[in-house]
């Protein structure tokens, strides 16, 4: 029936009706109607709706990680109109679901806005996923679970010990924190320095043996969900962690920035300043471990990873040797170790030259006041000689990172410098430096390799590594694809092989192994490789001789 015959039954019928009556069944009858064309709208416009560019994912993945909120990267014309599903706005209405009877919406302590700016009436509430009452982007809102609310979660496990005051997140001790609540995710809560810190676990439904768990180090998104990539499992980082087999355990800091021992101050009297009265970071990593070393029968204590970039590959290594008795490697993304010697590097906040204190009060103007940085030596720690067994750490930068490397001299490099104090000391260090592409088509710069989280993989050999068959079938499938291609195509053509659904249909494949380092290179080639012990992959040397160029040793 049309919208004019409606509209036409009504008016004559209401004759016989007192004029409020009159109104109110117009009212009806009008909105019923409208609601069901706009039915029919958004049927057809999810039948229709697709996303104009093929790596919307990516693009997502890539915002996510740099701790920017993708619900809100969606209102600028470029992203929604090449990637409208994966915006979610194949319908821009409101939902006409009505909210449960007996849910209430928490309340906001402050006067809120709606997501236009607008002030909103009496009684609203902000919607999960938006900005939230600190100003600070919220999660992406309503992305759903694993591979985007689909998947079941009949097999999460079992719940985890939680020692005294850990609680699992709520509405009610969340603080600053985002809870994570899709399939597979959990946030939890405890008290630190008189603060509410959090972590959030990714554990992998239907992997219910014990895991190897990955620390992800990711201050800057300041317990976001999506800063941290624990919205959903359709990332890059999260299908490894469901392919591999491994637990992902997000960390980050309220303040958006790491606090690293001893005010940053690292010399050979005190190369490893990593007690709880350095750094309350310190404390936060250590009630951390209290958590995994809580739950043996889920996670396996003795064989942890950490991972960041940047200022978080710094504390990824902090934590590592902190903690060496329980990790066994390390991937440094974008940095290494800063030498206070070295004067035409400069750290973005003068790390090595300025103690933290000096630079909160003085910043860029810090390194020519007095005493600036008395003592210092190294940042963020050195990493002294353990008895027990070498640590891994692959290392890995663009040289023409201007951020982890001097930009006048070519041979200042963090990652040079990190690599050299492993090997001083007996660990097992991997050296992957990269350049620009030729044809440009990968700039390098401040980022990780491309496909960063099979190179980690494969540097640390989580998993068996992959049979000579697989790899000579896998080349092929790589090359087969971009034999004439960019650079760029060619990584893309790398990760289109090692995608799950292609790999495990390739010769001599198990889509478990990790991948080797003539496989990764199809991806992106490093024009340094330098492996300390020949190995690429997992080392299982155990105890070993200390060097005698060694400074420090770790206490057992």
């Amino acid at each position: 029936m049309s919208l004019l015959a409606v509209l036409v039954f009504v008016a004559v019928d209401c004759r016989r009706l007192s004029k409020l009556d009159k109104l109110d069944n117009v009212l009806a009858e009008t909105s019923k109607l409208l609601d069901q064309l706009k039915r029919e709208v958004i049927v057809e416009d999810e039948e229709e709706c697709a996303d104009t560019k093929k790596n919307c994912d990516k693009m997502r993945e890539r915002i996510e990680s740099n701790g920017h909120d993708w619900a809100t990267e969606c209102s600028k014309s470029f992203i929604l109109d090449n990637c409208r599903k994966s915006c979610d706005k194949c319908d821009d209405s409101t939902s006409n679901t009505p909210a449960p009877s007996n849910t209430q919406a928490p309340t906001v302590s402050q006067n809120p806005t709606d997501p236009s700016g607008r002030t909103p009436p009496a009684g609203w509430t902000r919607p999960s996923g938006g900005t939230n009452p600190t100003g600070n982007p919220g999660g992406s809102g309503g992305s759903g679970g694993s591979s985007g609310g689909s998947e079941t979660c009949d097999n999460e496990g079992a719940a985890p010990a939680l020692p005294s005051g850990f609680e699992e997140c709520s509405e009610s001790n969340k603080g600053h924190c985002e809870c994570g609540d899709s399939c597979g995710f959990k946030t939890y809560v405890f008290q630190s320095n008189g603060e509410t810190r959090c972590f959030t676990i990714y554990r992998p439904p239907g992997l219910d043996q014990q895991l190897p768990v990955l620390l992800n180090s990711q201050c800057y998104g300041q317990d976001r969900l999506s800063g941290l990539l624990m919205v959903n499992a359709r990332n890059d980082e999260n299908k490894a962690a469901k392919r591999y087999g491994y637990a992902r355990i997000g960390l980050s800091s309220p303040d958006g920035h790491w606090e690293f021992g001893n005010d940053g101050i690292v010399n050979d009297q005190t190369p490893m300043p990593c007690s709880e009265s350095d750094s309350k970071d310190a404390a936060y990593v250590n009630k951390v471990f209290e958590f995994i070393n809580a739950n043996p029968a889920i996670f396996k204590v003795d064989k942890i990873y950490t991972a960041g970039f940047s200022q978080n590959s710094m504390f990824s290594a902090y934590i590592a040797f902190c903690h060496s008795d329980k990790v066994v490697g390390v991937w440094q993304g974008g940095s290494g170790l800063a030498l206070t010697s070295q004067t035409d590097l400069n750290l973005p906040a003068m790390q090595a030259h300025c103690t933290a204190s000096m630079f909160k009060e003085h910043e860029k103007d810090c390194d020519v006041q007095p005493d600036a940085c008395p003592g210092c030596k190294y940042w963020p720690i050195y990493p002294c000689y353990d008895a027990r067994k070498p640590m891994i750490n692959c290392i890995a930068d663009y040289k023409n990172d201007y951020i982890a490397n001097s930009r006048e001299n070519p041979l200042t490099s963090t990652a040079e410098n990190m690599y050299e104090a492993m090997v001083n000391e007996g660990h097992d260090a991997r050296l992957l430096r990269f350049k620009e592409s030729d044809d440009t088509t990968i700039p390098g710069g401040h980022k990780d390799p491309q496909n960063t989280v099979y190179w980690q993989m494969g540097c640390w050999g989580m998993t068996e590594k992959c049979t000579e068959t697989c790899e000579t079938s896998f080349i092929e499938c790589v090359r087969g694809k971009s034999s004439t291609g960019t650079r760029k195509e060619k990584a893309e053509a790398f990760n289109d092989c090692i995608d799950e659904n292609t790999f495990k249909d390739l010769a001599g494949c198990d889509s478990t192994c990790s991948p080797t380092y003539d496989m990764l290179i199809e991806s992106e080639e490093p024009t340094t490789k330098i492996l300390s012990h020949d190995i690429f992959g997992a080392n299982n040397e155990g105890s070993h001789s200390k060097p005698s160029s060694s400074k420090c040793t770790i206490p057992q």
